[in-house]
């Protein structure tokens, strides 16, 4: 049969038909289950009540993960059995995958597949050289169980059903932490200090938004009808993550909703609005120099979401990175061993140093160095940029949920991940994006067979 491909250029996307695509949408009896465990599992991992009190008071910068930890020590024997419960989930998910494999052939040579196993291979491996060998075996096993759930997922749940999930998970975390933060009084956006936190730290509630708004954008770009009620969730989403003020996770979001948007907007429009928007902005800026006004504090001030303070050393990060290249430089090639780096000994002497609670490296791509070394870093970029590039090209082609939604995580935790770690810790996005993984792996390898299968529906974008 030969291959359609919509052209860009088009607001067309192929629409499967049939018994079997009404089946996959449907919020089934196991998309239930799933997302009470994603809640409850990640509630007890990431997540306390009255965290605000804290947050509020001594200032996100100075209220870091260690902390939170502290804060729900009492729930340390739920945690223990959280992760382990949601692997055993995983593993009954493989076992009723909702769309049989067809090309076991294409898997087997998915550069994806072998890039994303030698990192986790990688990371198993290193507790033979791991600093602290306990730590890591630990931080390992958890992995272990997110590498399973992550496949029971992307097997057992149609990126529809998927997205569902996400959406009624994150949704009710961020109206969970509103009620928080009102009942213990510390819902005050009027606030120039404020940063929303919810039940978790401001970075960490930014991130859950960013998956919900790209899982609600993807919906609106590919659903046949115009779901309004995504697009009120999304603007809902979007504004609360402005209230967290964390600015490299607000940018990453931006990057992939415009890479997202214009893959499906023709090239005239992009060019024109293009066009018109620096018009405007010439046209503007002509104005303030006639005018005599000095706006350019007021500006910067927009720009860094009322955080303008060491904006130069990016909070921190770049005296802190500098200090941590001090300890990837003596262990470059393989690392301190996953997860063994931070140890109390450590984290005290490099928060000294610095001068302020450090729990972990700032950034994804610096955690990964002090964890697997420069080879980590290879299997981690390998993964990622392949990922992105698979998806784009599937994007481009068919442009179904999957390929969109994907594409626009990709992109996300590559960008935020520069000052952020929430993609290298046990952490619900960390799972969001093992599981679109694992699904990129084995929808390539049916990618023919959609094709195939689909025709060209013209709908409203």
């Amino acid at each position: 049969m030969s291959l359609a491909i919509s052209s860009p250029d088009s607001l067309t996307l192929p629409v499967e038909r049939g018994r079997s695509q009404a089946t996959s949408t449907a919020f089934t009896w196991k998309s239930a289950i799933t997302a009470i465990l994603l809640f409850s599992v990640f509630y007890i991992a990431e997540h306390e009540f009255a965290v605000s009190i804290t947050i509020q008071s001594l200032g996100a910068a100075d209220f870091e993960d260690t902390e939170l930890d502290e804060t729900v020590s009492e729930g340390s024997l739920l945690r223990k059995i959280a992760f382990p419960i949601l692997g055993l989930w995983g593993v009954i998910l493989l076992a009723t995958p909702v769309k049989p494999l067809t090309r076991w052939d294409t898997v087997l040579l998915n550069p994806v597949l072998y890039f994303m196993l030698g990192l986790i291979g990688l990371a198993a491996a290193s507790v033979l050289w791991a600093d602290v060998a306990g730590f890591a075996m630990k931080r390992v096993m958890v992995v272990m169980f997110g590498t399973m759930a992550g496949l029971g997922l992307a097997r057992g749940h149609s990126i529809r059903q998927l997205t569902d999930i996400l959406i009624v998970v994150i949704l009710s975390y961020i109206l969970f932490g509103i009620f928080a933060e009102i009942s213990v009084g510390m819902f005050r956006p009027w606030m120039s200090e404020y940063r929303f936190s919810g039940t978790t730290h401001p970075n960490n509630q930014a991130v859950m938004n960013g998956i919900l708004i790209l899982a609600c954008l993807s919906r609106v770009m590919t659903d046949p009808k115009v779901n309004y009620w995504l697009i009120l969730i999304a603007v809902f989403t979007f504004g609360i993550m402005i209230l967290t003020k964390s600015r490299t996770v607000l940018f990453g979001c931006l990057i992939a909703m415009a890479v997202l948007m214009a893959l499906r907007t023709p090239w005239q429009v992009i060019f024109g609005s293009g066009f018109l928007a620096a018009t405007a902005l010439t046209g503007f800026l002509c104005f303030v120099a006639l005018a005599g006004m000095d706006i350019a504090d007021d500006v910067f001030e927009i720009f860094t979401l009322g955080r303008s303070d060491e904006t130069s050393t990016l909070t921190g990060r770049i005296p802190l990175w500098e200090e941590l290249f001090k300890d990837i430089n003596q262990r470059p090639v393989l690392g301190h061993g996953y997860g063994s780096f931070w140890t109390p000994e450590r984290t005290l002497r490099i928060s000294l140093n610095q001068g302020w609670q450090i729990p972990h490296a700032h950034s994804g791509y610096v955690e990964t160095l002090l964890n697997l070394g420069y080879f980590g870093l290879l299997m981690l970029l390998g993964t990622m940029f392949t990922a992105v590039a698979l998806s784009l090209y599937l994007s481009l082609a068919r442009g179904q949920l999957g390929d969109l939604f994907g594409l626009g995580v990709f992109i996300y935790s590559l960008v935020f991940s520069l000052t952020d770690t929430a993609f290298a810790a046990p952490t619900l996005p960390a799972l969001v994006l093992i599981t679109l993984l694992w699904s990129l792996v084995f929808t390539f390898s049916n990618s023919a067979d959609s094709r195939s299968t689909t025709q060209p529906e013209a709908i409203t974008a």
